[in-house]
């Protein structure tokens, strides 16, 4: 199992105070490649009712994948700071093996942004470079989760999904955030 993590906490959800309404997890994705299954969802990161504006800005995600009853995943949370533009995103993959478990089979891939973000620009270890279209949040969704409508992308892919470069864009195409060193980070126990 491969599991990649930008920022790795998982917060466990603190009692409701009196009044609140219960908020919950919302998924992002989910399917199947070549007999694994993945999904992954997104909630709002705890936080003191006080500070509800930030908390809408502060997401957790969560990933998984399963083959045969044996399942990966992992979480991952904003670390109570904001999600802004010029912060980047949030994001974690979780791998699958193959059968021989000598390759990566599946990786799924979930990543959360600040609304303002339109896209992202994935280069690939190999030079491929990927551009990522986000989907937004519905106002239900947001609501669910008790976070405003984050930008987000949610998929899988046949093989290792390995990253030298990350950009995310508004929707004119100006670039908000750069990381330009994932080749340590991005699929370091791949084969």
């Amino acid at each position: 199992m491969i599991l990649m993590m930008v920022v790795t906490a998982v917060t466990v959800p603190a009692p409701l105070a009196s009044g609140a309404s219960p908020l919950g997890s919302v998924v992002l994705g989910s399917g199947e490649i070549g007999g694994d299954t993945w999904s992954a969802s997104v909630r709002r990161e705890d936080a003191p009712a006080q500070a509800r504006p930030v908390a809408e800005l502060q997401p957790c995600i969560g990933i998984g994948s399963e083959r045969l009853g044996g399942g990966n995943g992992g979480g991952s949370c904003t670390f109570r700071s904001r999600l802004s533009p010029e912060g980047g995103g949030l994001w974690i993959t979780t791998s699958e093996p193959n059968e021989a478990e000598t390759e990566t089979a599946m990786t799924a891939v979930a990543m959360v942004f600040a609304p303002v973000t339109a896209s992202v620009k994935a280069t690939l270890l190999d030079g491929r470079v990927e551009t990522i279209g986000l989907k937004r949040l519905t106002s239900d969704q947001a609501r669910k989760a008790g976070l405003r409508r984050l930008r987000y992308a949610a998929f899988a892919t046949t093989g290792a999904w390995c990253l030298a470069r990350l950009e995310s864009f508004d929707s004119s195409g100006h670039m908000l955030w750069r990381n330009g060193n994932l080749r340590d980070q991005s699929c370091a126990s791949t084969n």
